[in-house]
């Protein structure tokens, strides 16, 4: 006869001697339970914040904060996952960190065409030099060195650095030698149509064409699409 002292007895699902319990439950297993029940712990503000997104009716540039912010915390999460050697943790903050760049690139590409006021191919006029130009790209906000924005003055414009800024094929018979501007758009005006002069216009664009609103533009070339994909 087996003395009591070793007799396994049941208790909850567990393997018990007495006074003596002895775990031969799946270690694996709770650890991965363990492992989600701390992420999910972890995402409940984050989740509130997503549920707000979604359910308000959020301006772009505050979504894209919202997911700027959810970024940064994944991110750092990740660092410490990986540094106390929680893979599993980190196998499934990685797999949230790609969902959220491919979320906070779709809100970059709607804010900038919520904010870009005008298109590639535009005939335009600079309000303060009068010259005038054809656009052929720009960016969400100005992307200049920070010598050229000095130089420039950028600062004492009214929108200063935080609008759209605007690459553009000056008219030759304005400003002689084939020039290229970079343009705020506080400081362009779209003009009447008139042809553009300048040795570029050939390369960049193909034909013109009447564009949206009945404006004048230039049709942007393949190679200028291919820079400009955001234009296809």
């Amino acid at each position: 006869m087996i003395p009591l002292l070793h007799a396994p007895v049941s208790r909850g699902g567990c393997r018990h001697t007495l006074g003596r319990p002895s775990i031969t439950s799946d270690t694996s297993r709770r650890r991965k339970s363990k492992c989600f029940r701390r992420v999910l712990k972890q995402n409940r503000v984050h989740g509130r914040l997503h549920a707000h997104d979604q359910g308000d009716a959020l301006s772009v540039g505050d979504q894209m904060l919202n997911v700027e912010f959810r970024l940064q915390q994944l991110q750092l999460r990740l660092q410490r996952a990986k540094a106390r050697e929680d893979f599993e943790t980190a196998s499934l903050l990685r797999d949230q960190i790609s969902h959220t760049q491919l979320q906070l690139r779709k809100i970059q590409i709607d804010r900038e065409h919520e904010i870009i006021r005008y298109d590639i191919g535009n005939v335009i006029e600079h309000k303060r030099y009068g010259y005038r130009g054809i656009i052929m790209g720009y960016t969400a906000t100005c992307e200049a060195s920070r010598s050229w924005v000095s130089m420039m003055n950028v600062a004492a414009l009214e929108r200063g650095l935080n609008q759209p800024f605007y690459h553009v094929l000056v008219d030759s018979r304005d400003r002689p030698g084939g020039q290229t501007t970079y343009v705020a758009e506080e400081n362009i005006m779209i003009r009447p149509w008139c042809e553009i002069s300048h040795p570029l216009v050939d390369k960049y664009f193909i034909s013109t064409t009447e564009g949206e609103h009945h404006m004048p533009e230039y049709k942007p070339s393949a190679e200028l699409r291919g820079i400009f994909l955001k234009d296809l």
